[in-house]
C-alpha cells in the first residue's frame, strides 16, 4: 500500500534509509546523511512537497521524497525500496 507517510513512520523511515545507505554507499559518508529525514514532516510537509511511504504487512519497504524548490521546480530527494521487495512494482507505485 503507497500513503502519505505520518509522524509515527520517523522511526522505520530512518532506519530502511540508513540500511539501505549504509549497504550500497558504505564509503560515502555524505550519502549516510539523514538528517532531513529524522525531520520529514518539516522538511517535505510544505506545499509542493511529499513524502511517501510503501507499506506491507505494516512495514515500511519503500520511501519517497519530493521537495518544492520553487513555484515551478520539484527535487526528488528520497528513493528507496528494501532490496528483499525490488522488481515488484513499489517504485513504480511510489
Amino acid at each position: 500500500m503507497i500513503r502519505p507517510a505520518q509522524e509515527a513512520d520517523g522511526v522505520q523511515i530512518v532506519t530502511l534509509a540508513k540500511s539501505i545507505l549504509q549497504q550500497e554507499f558504505p564509503s560515502e559518508q555524505t550519502f549516510s546523511a539523514v538528517d532531513d529525514l529524522e525531520k520529514f514532516m518539516e522538511v517535505y510537509g510544505g506545499p509542493n512537497s511529499t513524502f511517501l511511504v510503501a507499506e506491507e504487512n505494516q512495514q515500511i519497504v519503500g520511501i519517497l521524497g519530493v521537495k518544492a524548490e520553487d513555484s515551478r521546480t520539484a527535487i526528488l530527494r528520497r528513493f528507496f525500496v528494501a532490496p528483499a521487495h525490488r522488481k515488484k512494482g513499489i517504485g513504480g507505485g511510489l
